[in-house]
C-alpha cells in the first residue's frame, strides 16, 4: 500500500471540493496509508480548530487516530531542509520517517523539491494524475 504524506493545506482544501477532497476520499476509502507524527497532528488540529466546530473538530480528530490506515510515527529525525519556513520541515521529517512515496502539498517551498529521499513531492491534480 502507497504511503502519503498530506500538508495541512491539503486537508483544509478538501473541505471545498477538488482534488483535495477526492484524495482524502481515496484514503477513506482504504486505497493509501496516512503517515502522521505527533507535530503534523498538532498543526491539524490547531488549523482545523479555526474552520470547524469544536465536535466535528473531535470526529476528524478521532477519525485520524482510529483509522486503521494511519501510520503515526515517533522518533523523526530533526531536519532543517526549508529555512524560509521551518514549520514545513516537519512534513519532510514525517516522510523521510515513513519512506513515504508521496507528500501532497500546494506549498511552495515543499514543492520546489519535487522530491526528497526518495519522497515524490507534488500538489493535489499530480497526485490525482499520477493515482490513474
Amino acid at each position: 500500500m502507497r504511503k502519503v504524506v498530506l500538508d495541512t493545506n491539503v486537508v483544509i482544501s478538501s473541505f471545498f471540493g477538488g482534488h483535495a477532497q477526492a484524495i482524502i476520499n481515496l484514503w477513506l476509502e482504504g486505497k493509501f496509508q496516512l503517515c502522521l507524527s505527533a507535530a503534523i497532528m498538532a498543526e491539524y488540529r490547531a488549523i482545523l480548530a479555526e474552520h470547524v466546530s469544536p465536535d466535528y473538530l473531535g470526529f476528524i480528530i478521532e477519525t485520524l487516530e482510529m483509522a486503521s490506515n494511519v501510520s503515526q510515527l515517533a522518533d523523526l529525525p530533526q531536519l532543517s531542509v526549508i529555512a524560509e519556513d521551518p514549520s514545513d520541515n516537519r512534513f519532510l521529517e514525517c516522510a523521510l520517517a515513513a519512506k513515504a512515496d508521496y507528500l501532497v502539498s500546494g506549498d511552495h517551498h515543499l514543492l520546489q523539491l519535487v522530491e526528497f529521499k526518495g519522497t515524490k513531492i507534488v500538489p493535489p491534480a499530480e497526485f490525482m494524475r499520477l493515482w490513474q
